[in-house]
Parts: C-alpha cells; structure tokens; sequence
C-alpha cells in the first residue's frame, strides 16, 4: 500500500484501501470514532471517498434492519463533509454502485 501524506492528502490504490475500509467498517461501525475517521480520510480525497461510499452503500444493501440505522448515518456523514467533493460524492451515493450491481 502506498500512501503519501502531505497537507492532510491521502492517496491510495483502490485495490488497497478497499480491503482496509471493509475491515474497519466490518469491526467497528457502531463506533463514533469510526465516522470520524472516515470523514477525516474523505476529506478532500475524491479516491477514497469513492470506495468509502461504495462500501457504506453495500452494507445498507445487505444489512438487517437493527443495522440499518447506523450505517445510514455513517453515510449521512460521508455525505455532509462540506469540501469541494461534497457535490460529486452525493451525486455518487444517489447514483448508487456499479460494484455491487454487477456482483449480483
């Protein structure tokens, strides 16, 4: 995994992150530090804000309904960064994932 701080940037590959993103949304979704965590890598990376809504988006896909609240907020969060994305990224959560259509 390649990652490159500077300024607050964090670039990763989508193969990479992908799997480190199932895993902490897997382990701890209920978690308020996990929202804030990916509200903090979301910011200003349209890469990472990407894979993070594909995945928030599946989980509601496939979750029971007492799961259901908590990722529809952590989606919520995602989409309320105010940064120069928060445009593209609601586009994209309304727009739904091709990911997860063609797995079906």
């Amino acid at each position: 995994m390649r990652y490159k701080i500077s300024n607050t940037e964090l670039l990763c590959r989508s193969n990479n992150c992908s799997h480190y993103i199932k895993k902490i949304i897997d382990d701890a979704y209920a978690a308020d530090d996990t929202m804030l965590l990916l509200q903090f890598l979301s910011w200003e990376n349209p890469a990472f804000s990407q894979i993070a809504l594909s995945e928030v988006l599946g989980r509601i896909i496939y979750s029971y309904t007492p799961e259901l609240k908590t990722f529809l907020e952590i989606l919520i969060s995602l989409l309320r960064i105010e940064d120069s994305w928060q445009l593209q990224r609601i586009s994209n959560a309304l727009k739904g994932t091709t990911f997860y259509i063609e797995r079906e």
